[in-house]
């Protein structure tokens, strides 16, 4: 049956007390991962995956899947706003989503994708406005959330309920991470004790601290497709034309909020360039990029080049880069994702890179800053071995401990949670091993770390001097 929302009466125990929760409908992706995500945060009471506002009756998987059901994937949040207020919600609902992004989340695309906030109750939508307003402003690109009442929604079948934790290994959009993140978070305007020692601790270390940097970043955006015409056909293919596509979507510091030489050094980061002087250069560049190695056979083989509307040949050569900028206090890290693959190669790649900047100090946090590196290697297996949090994630365990036994290598990069005290070692798909692994996360908690590794005294500001032993 179609459900119309409505306040829920739940009884606790025997002692007939009652609890009144709301719920709210949010379309972020694939439900598995979002489902999961929404049952870390403190305050939700349940949650149930489906198919919400398309136009067929009683939907199954498999027809939602065909995308001409019109419905997408769905979770109803019930919680208790005793607990938890909308507002908090939502923009956790914001940090686990592309909202610019249409019909698609991760490597699922498709209308069933598409992401969506869906109220019950009409006096939720100025909360549901705010938000989404304000989120607005961190994107150039409009937002592609839907923001809609709920007209229908249908309940999935049983094997998707709570799938993340019948099937803890299997597939999820969002990382490891995002859902460690769900639950520490917490709605402090629900936690008035919690904001009242949050003020004393700032009062206590506020003198240590420096003031926080001023520092805005804007969007970037960039797509060119061009074909190749080349004198004989290419690795094996039949046609003598190649089509190549870059596209890339990036943000980037407004202008001062860096020095010049941490600005030329993201340039470098974002887009591997060593020769671009500006971001202008550096895109120009990129997007007329073709792939191929400087010394490979096949640049000489190219007679011409053009640019085209769309690509009509397949397979193709593409690369795609993305980047998310968070800040923690007067720390920025910068992600850049990039993903590509050559059209006669037997797989894609994709690279995950990571650099931190201290707007403070002016100059790129390396893990050698935080840690005594020189036994990290063998500290990083008994992450592993010791923490729960790694073991949960059995990809990257089996994935390392199936080359590594004893020392792991140094991680590509890295990334530092200061709120929640933990430093993440990555390592990309092929350097530790085969492909089929993809991105592989190493949590490391400071409190576990500071057992095994010296921190070091610029750790210990960053962490605070409570976080280590």
């Amino acid at each position: 049956m179609p459900r119309k929302g409505a306040e829920i009466t739940i009884e606790i125990n025997s002692n007939n007390i009652k609890m009144k929760t709301k719920e709210i409908y949010l379309a972020g992706g694939c439900f598995w991962g979002t489902e999961h995500f929404f049952k870390q945060i403190e305050g939700v009471v349940e949650t149930e995956v489906g198919f919400a506002n398309g136009h067929t009756e009683n939907p199954t998987y498999k027809e939602v899947y065909t995308d001409e059901t019109g419905y997408a994937e769905t979770v109803r949040v019930g919680y208790n706003p005793e607990v938890v207020s909308l507002e908090f919600l939502l923009r956790m609902f914001f940090k686990a989503i592309d909202p610019v992004s249409l019909n698609k989340q991760g490597h699922d695309e498709g209308t069933r994708y598409r992401t969506g906030i869906y109220y019950t109750d009409a006096e939720d939508l100025p909360v549901i406005n705010k938000v989404y307003a304000e989120e607005q402003q961190h994107y150039v690109l409009p937002l592609a959330v839907e923001k809609q009442p709920l007209e229908r929604f249908y309940t999935a079948e049983e094997y998707h309920q709570d799938y993340l934790d019948k099937n803890p290994t299997g597939y999820c959009h969002l990382p490891q991470s995002l859902f460690e993140f769900a639950k520490t978070a917490k709605d402090h305007m629900k936690n008035l004790k919690l904001i009242i020692i949050v003020l004393c601790l700032a009062l206590v270390v506020g003198a240590c601290k420096q003031k926080n940097v001023d520092f805005g970043v804007h969007s970037v955006n960039g797509k060119r497709c061009m074909e190749l015409i080349t004198n004989e056909p290419i690795g094996g293919m039949e046609d003598s034309r190649l089509q190549v596509e870059n596209e890339y979507s990036i943000v980037w510091p407004d202008e001062g909020c860096l020095t010049p030489e941490l600005e030329q050094a993201l340039i470098r980061f974002t887009f591997g360039d060593t020769a671009a002087k500006t971001l202008e250069e550096a895109t120009e560049r990129f997007l007329k990029r073709t792939w191929f190695e400087e010394d490979d056979d096949i640049l000489d083989g190219i007679k011409s080049f053009k640019t085209v509307d769309s690509i009509t040949l397949e397979p193709y050569n593409y690369a795609h880069v993305t980047s998310t900028c968070d800040r923690d206090d007067n720390l920025v890290t910068f992600s850049v994702y990039t993903e590509g693959s050559m059209a006669f190669a037997a797989h894609g790649y994709y690279v995950t890179d990571i650099m931190t900047i201290d707007l403070n100090t002016k100059r790129i946090v390396h893990l050698e800053d935080l840690i005594d590196t020189t036994e990290l290697g063998e500290v990083l297996i008994r992450a592993l071995e010791d923490l729960v949090v790694n073991k949960e994630n059995g990809n990257t365990t089996e994935c390392l401990f199936e080359e590594y036994k004893e020392c792991l290598p140094m991680p590509d990069c890295f990334f530092i949670d200061s709120t929640r005290s933990v430093i993440t070692a990555v390592y990309n798909q092929y350097s530790v091993q085969p492909y089929a692994c993809g991105p592989l996360f190493v949590q490391m908690p400071i409190f576990w770390l500071s057992k095994h590794i010296p921190l070091t005294p610029y750790a210990k500001e960053i962490f605070g001097p409570d976080a280590s032993l």
